[in-house]
């Protein structure tokens, strides 16, 4: 009966020790693929194009997404230096440049910017970051990103 039971418990160490070694924690999908999202929420009560670029991309055109107020849309980007763009479409149809913002995304971060509108003489759409402040210094690209 002894030697039964050091046979169990021997095999139950066994198990035990392949089980602890074997149960190797899993990485997050952004890890183990090396990227980031941004979430791009329209605030600004119209349609909006939208689009994310990453690096120094500020010359192409990408085409954009359309947007209705109130919505979002997610890009997945990799790591590193993006740019988050935003035009109405008739200001898009009439060859006006995109407003946009730079901001860093580290490998898993999800960050997430609004645009909405402010009357400033004109109506331009302006952003709040995610802590929600509001921004209202967004850069021209003087025709950058014109259609």
């Amino acid at each position: 009966m002894k030697k039964l039971l050091k046979i169990m418990f021997v095999a139950l160490l066994m198990i035990a020790t392949i089980g602890i070694f074997s149960c190797e924690e899993e990485k997050p999908l952004c890890e183990r693929n090396q990227f980031g999202t941004v979430t791009v929420v329209n605030n600004t009560g119209k349609q909006l194009y939208v689009d994310v670029t990453e690096g120094n991309d500020q010359g192409s055109y990408y085409g954009g997404d359309l947007v209705s107020s109130g919505a979002s849309k997610r890009y997945t980007v990799s790591p590193g230096n993006v740019t988050i763009w935003g035009i109405y479409p008739a200001d898009r149809q009439a060859g006006y440049a995109w407003s946009y913002k730079d901001h860093y995304v580290n490998q898993c971060d999800e960050y997430k910017y609004t645009w909405t509108s402010k009357k400033k003489g004109a109506d331009v759409i302006i952003e709040i970051d995610e802590n929600g402040n509001v921004n209202d210094e967004f850069k021209d690209t003087k025709g950058l990103r014109n259609q």
